[in-house]
């Protein structure tokens, strides 16, 4: 019984909290269930941000693994009240007339399911990273990036390459995000990053190639599944390489690397090609590069590479426009 109460926790923090956090992001009149998939993606990313924000205070302090999970709790209560506070002021959260599931509902739920149980029969098979060990550092010790998760020592006793290459972890705080969420649910990081772990990772890197079907071949379900189905293929053409490096999403799909490469990077050039005002646009810009620091060291840098270049882009554009005129 016990055990079900710890997994309902960690599906409450990966999968209900950032719907109802996704609802913020709806437009206009548009309720939550009319664009379900990118009001989850976007719950995700505006939760990764929150984390990114305290983390990084909390190692700046050196708070422990503990005090960290006092201020995640506190973070995600406030973001939840306030959304679903919002959302029923708004009316995001009126019940969709009931409708039949379509055969590509249908086939897209099967077809993660899928992928889910490939992740989680492949999951670290080819590890080129120690998330799990850093996380599991973190939660034995309780300090936040203060022991060498290979060696097992503290700062006092490491050699200066082994401090820098601590700092450098710490840019990127997402065995942090997992020790936290581990503590949160009294689930062991090593079981819970390889068991659990695929089955709230795979959705993402799923509604990510979803959204993108969407917008390419909005009329075609035909096409999106095919579409999809290629995505997954080439995906799962790295596990017969001995170099899958920073899109091996089947067997190391909790890596910060590859959820920045083969997750956040697509929906941040999805998310530039959408026509949005202003205000929503530099949201965006926030909470993807918040997201992107979060995953990889360089993330941030990326993102805000990628916003300049499409802003550049529309600023070029409009200039052309106005001397044609």
């Amino acid at each position: 019984m016990l055990i079900v109460v710890k997994i309902l926790i960690a599906v409450c923090i990966w999968l209900v909290i950032p719907v109802l956090l996704g609802s913020l992001w709806t437009e206009g009149g548009r309720k939550i269930n009319d664009a379900f998939v990118s009001t989850y993606l976007m719950g995700l990313l505006s939760e990764w941000a929150g984390f990114f924000v305290i983390a990084k205070w909390a190692v700046a302090r050196q708070l422990t693994l503990q005090k960290l999970c006092v201020l995640w709790l506190a973070l995600l209560a406030a973001m939840t009240v306030f959304s679903a506070a919002l959302g029923i002021q708004r009316e995001r959260f009126a019940m969709p007339e009931q409708k039949k599931g379509n055969a590509g509902q249908i086939l897209g739920m099967l077809g993660l399911i899928l992928l889910c149980t490939l992740a989680l029969a492949c999951g670290g098979s080819r590890q080129k990273e120690h998330s799990v060990e850093a996380a599991l550092t973190m939660y034995a010790t309780g300090a936040l990036y203060q022991y060498d998760a290979t060696t097992g020592r503290n700062e006092d006793e490491m050699l200066s390459f082994e401090k820098a290459e601590l700092e450098t972890e710490a840019k990127a705080p997402i065995e942090a995000y997992y020790a936290a969420n581990s503590y949160v649910c009294r689930l062991n990081p090593a079981k819970f990053i390889g068991v659990l772990l695929p089955f709230f990772l795979l959705p993402f890197y799923f509604g990510v190639y979803q959204v993108w079907a969407d917008t390419l071949f909005p009329e075609s379900t035909v096409k999106k599944a095919v579409f999809q189905t290629v995505v997954w293929l080439l995906y799962g053409s790295t596990l017969l390489t001995d170099r899958a490096g920073l899109f091996d999403v089947f067997s190391n799909c909790w890596s910060g690397e590859v959820l920045f490469f083969a997750g956040l990077l697509p929906l941040a050039v999805w998310l530039l090609l959408r026509n949005c005002n202003k205000t929503r646009w530099f949201a965006q810009y926030a909470v993807c590069m918040l997201s992107g620091q979060l995953l990889y060291a360089k993330g941030g840098f990326l993102i805000t590479f990628l916003w300049i270049m499409a802003w550049l882009v529309k600023g070029i554009g409009r200039w052309k426009h106005d001397r044609s005129i």
